[in-house]
Formats: C-alpha cells, sequence, structure tokens
C-alpha cells in the first residue's frame, strides 16, 4: 500500500490522501445539512467551498 511514501502505487503522497478521505467526509455531511436546510445560504457557501477544495486536491 505504501511504497516509498506514496499511496497505492500512485504518485499522490499518502498524507494528501488521507486529507483528500476526510475532504470526502466533509463534503457528504454539508450535502445531507444542504438537503436539510436548504434556505441556509452560508451552508451552501461552505459546501462549495470544500468542494473546491476538493477539486484543487
Amino acid at each position: 500500500m505504501l511504497e516509498n511514501g506514496l499511496l497505492f502505487g500512485s504518485q499522490m503522497h499518502w498524507a494528501t490522501g488521507i486529507v483528500i478521505i476526510i475532504e470526502l467526509f466533509f463534503i457528504i455531511h454539508q450535502f445531507f445539512q444542504c438537503l436539510e436546510r436548504p434556505e441556509d445560504k452560508k451552508r451552501r457557501w461552505y459546501f462549495w467551498l470544500l468542494l473546491l477544495l476538493l477539486i484543487y486536491n
């Protein structure tokens, strides 16, 4: 799994992989929160911010 500090034989460092997994949990949670409270604008902005951060990584 970890060979030379890389994740699954790819060029991704293991620390970056962990951050992406944590971001996925956050974005899934925010998605369901946005469905529960569609009138909450700040939550929607936070969802989009997390999505952009995930795409950037």
